[in-house]
């Protein structure tokens, strides 16, 4: 059998679950044993109901996707909200058939994930021995084992700085060592950002995310996408859209990844 380790990702599968469904639980360390962080089974139903409910819908569905582990949101017709609703790490959002979720009162984002949310933090990357990059980041708050996105400056910073890599080593509290993608071909030149990644984020199901786009969008606009996965390790979408502006869904900075967007809800796109 192989040992567990602290924060390692354990995955079940459809003939161990109840429901049929494919669950992710987090390894937590204790004195003697391990134990299993389970995810929460939060069924959220929603009514359909006229734009003016936008607000209220909001406010309930993202109470929901706060607890984290496996939400559920069930309902039939549309069902409307005004800003996009945000996932966080460890969550499984499923959208049974029969529920359409649609922007009020034109075209945006509908999901996206909390990491893109938060805001970048500058830090420099002080030395590279091969692919061990160490990073200075004041009071970074991370352990072992988070992922962090880093970007350097386009057209100064070699690619190889550009990515989610791992936290490998905590120096102290404003320093780490991240493990890049390949040895870099050059120093680490330029102006660094950093955020700190989500992990382990699935949204799945039938119903229909309604992007309402009835003209044309502003050029380079993020709410051009019905969801925007951005800095994230750990990503499973499969989901069904109609009247997007752009893309069904906008990934940057992710890793291990897979999207499948149906509209119309015949093969993925």
């Amino acid at each position: 059998a192989m040992p567990l380790a602290n924060d390692m990702v354990v995955e079940v599968y459809p003939d161990e679950t109840r429901g049929g469904a494919r669950v992710r639980y987090t390894v937590k360390a204790g004195v003697l044993t391990y134990a299993m962080t389970l995810p929460l089974n939060e069924v959220t139903r929603v009514s359909s109901g006229p734009m003016g409910d936008a607000a209220a819908n909001l406010a309930t569905l993202q109470a929901a996707l706060n607890k984290g582990g496996r939400v559920t949101f069930e309902g039939a017709g549309v069902v409307y909200i005004n800003d996009p609703l945000v996932i966080k790490s460890n969550t499984t959002l499923s959208l049974p058939p029969g529920l359409t979720i649609k922007r009020a009162g034109g075209s945006g984002n509908l999901i996206v994930n909390e990491a893109f949310t938060r805001p970048w933090s500058g830090v420099s990357v002080t030395s590279v021995n091969k692919m061990i990059a160490t990073v200075s980041w004041v009071a970074h708050g991370l352990v072992v084992g988070d992922e962090v996105w880093l970007r350097g400056t386009v057209g100064t910073t070699p690619g190889e700085y550009f990515g989610v890599f791992s936290v490998l080593e905590i120096v102290n509290a404003n320093s780490f060592k991240v493990l890049l993608w390949r040895v870099p071909s050059g120093a680490a030149a330029g102006s660094f950002e950093a955020k700190k990644c989500d992990r382990n984020i699935t949204i799945n199901g039938d119903a229909i995310l309604d992007h309402n786009f009835t003209g044309i969008g502003p050029i380079g606009s993020y709410t051009n996408h019905a969801v925007i996965i951005a800095g994230a390790a750990g990503v499973d979408v499969d989901i069904r859209v109609v009247d997007i502006a752009k893309f069904g869904v906008c990934a940057a900075g992710v890793k291990n990844a897979h999207a499948a967007v149906h509209s119309p809800f015949t093969t993925p796109s």
